[in-house]
């Protein structure tokens, strides 16, 4: 099927926009989530199935890059910080063990496989953060306001920016080497840089955004400008999706109930 890699470029962007508009759509028939539809559309216009695609031109890569960043800004915009704020202590108790318990059985079980100790730490970071996908049906329900889910929405705050936090740190030392004072000043970078975006950003983000609430294209801009705020962490060596989840907790309480946010 080699003629497929060299298909006009109309053609591959017609096919393309086909399956990311019906498969998606196949599996809210199936009541599973949407972007598992995104994904199977990229995994058979990718290189291993039909390689319509190529994953190392500039567009699938730009879009490919976006798409990580609105997925993890889209996220934190998701996470109902109302909820959390009625639970604090415990939320922040059970995100710890919620972290912890998953990151050292899955580092564990990484490096019995012989993986190295670095490796072995993204890979029980990656199994410590978790989402919140059956919400929206706890939601229907009409129960989101019993204490139990209350606290698990908080502890996926806690839990997935501590994952993504350990994940930052691994992969400085994956490219760069172990080095005690620089791990150190990563750390301090890091600690300066969440309440940065965190407070911040999300203050200067509300202040803009109640500008321009009467304009919801405006509006919308706007919020995707302020999650290029959050790719600030790509200089402190922080993966951009870091940023980007940040940003949407930034920017959470003042968009909620706004159209744009829809």
């Amino acid at each position: 099927m080699d003629f497929l890699t060299h298909l006009p470029t109309l053609t591959s962007f017609a096919l393309t926009l086909m399956l990311t508009l019906v498969l998606p759509g196949v599996m809210g028939w199936l009541r599973l989530p949407r972007p598992i539809g995104y994904i199977l559309a990229g995994v058979i216009l990718g290189p291993n199935v039909l390689a319509v695609l190529n994953p190392d031109g500039k567009v699938v890569t730009f879009f490919a890059e976006l798409g990580k960043l609105l997925l993890m800004f889209f996220a934190g915009l998701e996470i109902d910080l109302a909820l959390f704020s009625k639970s604090k202590n415990k939320s922040y108790l059970f995100g710890l063990i919620t972290t912890t318990v998953p990151l050292l059985l899955g580092t564990a079980v990484a490096l019995l496989f012989h993986y190295s100790i670095v490796p072995a730490i993204v890979i029980g970071s990656l199994l410590a953060s978790h989402t919140l996908l059956s919400l929206p049906i706890i939601i229907r329900l009409g129960e989101s306001q019993l204490e139990p889910v209350m606290i698990t929405v908080g502890a996926t705050v806690v839990s997935d920016t501590l994952s993504l936090v350990i994940f930052a740190i691994c992969l400085s030392i994956f490219q760069t080497g172990f080095s005690a004072g620089a791990i150190c000043f990563q750390i301090l970078e890091i600690a300066i840089f969440v309440p940065f975006i965190l407070i911040g950003v999300s203050r200067l983000g509300a202040r803009l955004l109640r500008k321009v609430e009467n304009d919801e294209s405006t509006y919308f801009v706007v919020m995707l400008a302020i999650l290029a705020a959050g790719v600030i962490a790509q200089a402190i060596n922080l993966p951009g999706i870091v940023g980007a989840f940040l940003a949407g907790l930034a920017v959470n309480a003042a968009v909620q109930r706004k159209p744009a946010n829809e």
